[in-house]
């Protein structure tokens, strides 16, 4: 390459220095060339320059090097430049020619600007070039351009997406925060209250239902309004609910609580996670890694989840004065930072089509979509029959998931002799859920392997899963700590268990769907989950006040038991014809 020439280790320039030997012969270096004179674009490896804005991202891909090989050439491309404090010139944006190497994403190369002293500085204070071996380097590799942002330290500049990363993980957290503070005492609550366990049942059956109708509605109106709106009135309804809950005495008022709680989980579903992508995908272009920015936000959710059940359940441990609506109350206030957070956050970037009328329009057709929506997913599972069977297990799902959280606060309080008591160790219990669920997601792979398939994995995974519902209802039986401890130790084995089966059943869907039809799928999935979170409420709890507690669990393993067989001969791989 012309643009780079070896120069011996001892020697130095105005702009060069002394630097580690990189490259044969022995006792060379490569060197920054010097920079053209202000005004006078620059042509290196055949590529035209043009003046424009320097880059905002730190790093670029280590691929697009002038086809240099690792330890023999250069850190960049030259088409880049670091801009100099006693000079002021424009970089190059343009890209190189030879090797196809073009700017990153989201970097324009029409606006035209001069640099000021303080932006584009080499990382070594002064005003010398870096060569390779410079002290402060960091972990930029060779073959990768060192960038930094405008006005700022190259070595103070973050990783790409890093503040978007730390946004959407800090909404997420406060988005579950709410709902992992009222899981403890919530049902006590309503028990304390003077509602018997059918009303609780008929509270979490309003809830069910709201969010099966308002599922498919709400989910376009983050399209059609913009997410921060959304999101925003979800944690505004959402306060409403919290506080209406944790002045309830009677079964209307939860009910109104429950139908606000419903809202306002509709309408937080997929709006945070829409902004994040539309955001990276605006500033970085479509390529943009969304992994790092999900994966934190799936941690931030979980762990607000967990931290927010053990607080919900030892706050009333401390508080004196209505201690179990103490946890309600904190919850309206995580609610109430939500709403600050989204407002402060969230910056939309813009988007056509964003207009009054166009609104109108499309929230028209949203709405008009719904039972299209649900007509589609109907057919889907009747023209596939194995796609069939894989949502009606989901319904099962459900079926068990809230009869054992509904009826399990009750059963602990019952054993510690006190509601309060009684939330805590709730608490503890379904802290003890929550990691065996993350633990069951990443033994699901070898689980796989170790049975020759995903459909006999999660056939394993149901049956364990419904073996331990009934360990849960044998447990009834003990009494005192005894009892703690069994319900703690039934409970990892089941969401351990269930972890997997749900994720073998998640790959097994996504495999009998083509691409154009998966949303559909999911979201009839996701109906399919709450209807038998319904039907458990409305059915299976009331039922618990009759016959007992144990004897609704053992009629819950049963029907969890049962939906095991509908993975007998069920075919792996993708359908051999994907219905329309």
């Amino acid at each position: 390459m012309a643009s780079w020439r070896p120069i011996p280790a001892s020697a130095t320039g105005a702009n060069g220095g002394g630097g580690r030997s990189t490259a044969s012969p022995p006792g060379a270096m490569w060197r920054w060339p010097r920079p053209p004179r202000a005004g006078r674009p620059r042509r290196s490896c055949g590529g035209a320059s043009s003046r424009s804005s320097p880059p905002t991202s730190r790093t670029s891909s280590a691929s697009a090097t002038c086809g240099a090989r690792r330890g023999s050439r250069p850190p960049a491309c030259p088409t880049w430049w670091y801009g100099c404090r006693r000079r002021r010139w424009r970089p190059s944006t343009s890209g190189c020619r030879p090797c196809s190497w073009r700017p990153p994403s989201g970097i324009g190369t029409t606006r035209t600007r001069v640099l000021s002293r303080s932006c584009w500085r080499p990382i070594r204070a002064g005003t010398r070039w870096p060569v390779m071996g410079d002290a402060g380097m960091g972990d930029v590799g060779m073959g990768e351009p060192v960038m930094g942002e405008p006005g700022r330290p190259l070595a103070e500049t973050p990783r790409p997406g890093m503040r978007e990363h730390a946004r959407y993980a800090a909404i997420e957290f406060l988005t579950w925060l709410p709902t992992g503070l009222m899981l403890a005492p919530m049902v006590l609550l309503m028990s304390a209250r003077g509602l018997d366990i059918a009303e609780v049942g008929l509270v979490g059956g309003a809830y069910s239902v709201t969010i099966v109708v308002l599922e498919l509605p709400t989910g376009g109106l983050a399209d059609v309004l913009g997410r921060r709106p959304v999101l925003a009135a979800s944690a505004v309804v959402s306060v409403a609910g919290l506080v209406v809950m944790a002045l309830a005495h009677s079964v209307w008022p939860f009910l109104v609580a429950s139908v606000l709680k419903g809202v306002a989980r509709a309408l937080s579903s997929g709006p945070a996670q829409a902004w994040y992508v539309d955001t990276l995908h605006a500033r970085y272009g479509p390529a943009a890694d969304l992994k790092p920015g999900l994966a934190a936000g799936n941690v931030a959710g979980a762990a607000a989840l967990a931290l927010g059940t053990l607080a919900g359940g030892l706050l009333p441990l401390v508080v004196r004065r209505d201690p179990l609506a103490a946890p309600v109350w904190a919850g309206a206030g995580a609610a109430l930072v939500l709403l600050v957070a989204v407002l402060v956050l969230m910056r939309e970037p813009s988007r056509a089509g964003r207009g009054p009328a166009r609104a109108a329009v499309r929230l028209a057709e949203v709405v008009r979509d719904v039972p299209v929506t649900i007509v589609a997913g109907i057919r889907l599972g009747l023209a596939d029959r194995a796609l069939g069977r894989l949502l009606l297990l989901a319904a099962g799902a459900g079926v068990m998931l809230n009869s054992i959280e509904t009826l399990t606060p009750g059963r602990l309080a019952a054993l510690t002799g006190e509601s309060a008591t009684g939330g805590a160790a709730y608490a503890f219990v379904t802290f003890a859920g929550f990691a065996a669920n993350a633990l069951g997601s990443s033994l699901a792979p070898p689980v796989a392997r170790l049975v020759r398939g995903s459909v006999r994995g999660a056939a394993s995974g149901t049956v364990v899963t419904a073996v331990a519902v009934f360990a849960l209802a044998a447990s009834t039986v003990l009494r005192g700590a005894a009892g703690v401890v069994a319900t703690a130790a039934t409970y990892v084995l089941l969401f351990t268990a269930l972890a997997v089966a749900s994720l073998l059943r998640t790959e097994l869907l996504h495999q009998r769907v083509a691409a154009d039809r998966r949303a559909t799928v999911m979201s009839v999935d996701s109906l399919q989950l709450q209807f038998g979170a319904t039907l458990s409420s409305l059915c299976l709890v009331p039922l618990s006040g009759i016959l007992g507690v144990g004897p609704v669990w053992a009629l819950t393993a049963v029907v969890v038991l049962a939906s095991a067989l509908l993975y007998v001969r069920l075919p792996a791989g993708p359908a051999l014809r994907h219905p329309r």
